[in-house]
């Protein structure tokens, strides 16, 4: 038995009441640990010392008294921490400023990533994003601008594409040479776009001689694939490009993930390369399908977000 020196507040018998002072002491207060006789005594020991009446489950339990029950206890007490955050969570929804005025929630892309994926989306292109953290959502350089148009005076919206060009050098095996162009504009043709690196006679990027292998072959012996994304991913495939057309026409009914990877290689190594037969999306569908509204002059205009676009008709009068 424990010397009475050395009995703790927790171990010493219950002994009177410490708030009447007449009786004899029958519950415990778990915060406390002050001795009362009644429920009246109970209440009178809170009014008078703003006790709560709740253990603290967060108090130092010695080594030697740790048992099984303070081991649940605190296991609900983390329990309950976990609930109570996401409740917080959960109740919070809906009412957290946005930080941009159009941003659908907290969660949602930034405001100009939305125009971005809009004017893509008009444009008859799926583009997505990757979550923040990813190499490529942080080194893409894709933007949609407005110019003033010469001809009218509007201010018309252009995507300037971060594309990276993929050489696979086929006279050396698993050989790959990447180049990265961050603002081509999507009216450019590809083989415009391209022949900056397969004609450049100063070495640019420092792979004269490797360009030398597509140079010898002619433009019209070489060929342009585009990484496919989306459910065509689980496999290689790539979608064959038209040199002779624009970037924005090529990139029509395709599914882009962040920025184009396209590769650059000789036709006659196309057999190694598993192709997709591209269907072209009626633009008409895509823009309806995003609450497109008829105007009174009979073009379509679409409000999105903040970025109004007014988009001429696809009778064919438009050209890429």
């Amino acid at each position: 038995m424990l010397e009475p020196s050395k009995l703790c507040k927790e171990d010493m018998p219950l002994d009177e009441c410490n708030v009447c002072k007449k009786a004899e002491g029958r519950y415990k207060c778990p915060a406390c640990l002050i001795h009362s006789c009644s429920l009246d005594c109970v209440r009178e020991h809170k009014i008078q010392t703003g006790c709560t009446g709740i253990r603290d489950k967060t108090k130092f339990v010695r080594l030697s008294k740790f048992d099984d029950s303070q081991l649940f206890s605190d296991f609900t007490f983390l329990e309950d921490g976990g609930r109570v955050v996401d409740g917080i969570q959960r109740s919070t929804r809906g009412l957290v400023p946005r930080i941009y005025p159009n941003q659908y929630n907290i969660h949602s892309l930034p405001h100009w990533l939305e125009n971005l994926r809009w004017a893509a989306r008009k444009r008859g292109t799926n583009l997505r994003f990757l979550p923040m953290g990813f190499e490529r959502r942080r080194i893409n350089k894709t933007r949609c601008r407005f110019f003033k148009n010469p001809d009218n005076g509007a201010r018309e919206p252009e995507i300037t594409w971060h594309v990276e060009w993929c050489f696979d050098n086929a006279s050396c095996a698993d050989s790959l040479t990447v180049f990265t162009d961050e603002s081509v504009p999507e009216r450019m043709r590809l083989a415009e776009a391209v022949s900056k690196y397969i004609d450049a006679d100063d070495g640019e990027g420092g792979a004269e001689n490797q360009m030398l292998f597509y140079r010898s072959a002619g433009h019209p012996n070489i060929a342009l694939l585009l990484e496919a994304e989306g459910p065509e991913k689980n496999t290689a495939a790539y979608h064959e490009l038209d040199p002779s057309l624009s970037l924005r026409a090529n990139l029509r009914g395709k599914t882009i993930v962040e920025y184009p990877r396209i590769h650059v290689i000789r036709k006659h190594h196309l057999h190694a390369y598993s192709r997709i037969q591209t269907c072209l999306p009626d633009l008409n569908q895509v823009i309806s399908t995003a609450d497109a509204r008829l105007s009174s002059s009979g073009a379509i205009e679409t409000s999105y977000l903040g970025c109004d676009f007014e988009v001429p008709s696809t009778d064919g009068s438009e050209s890429e």
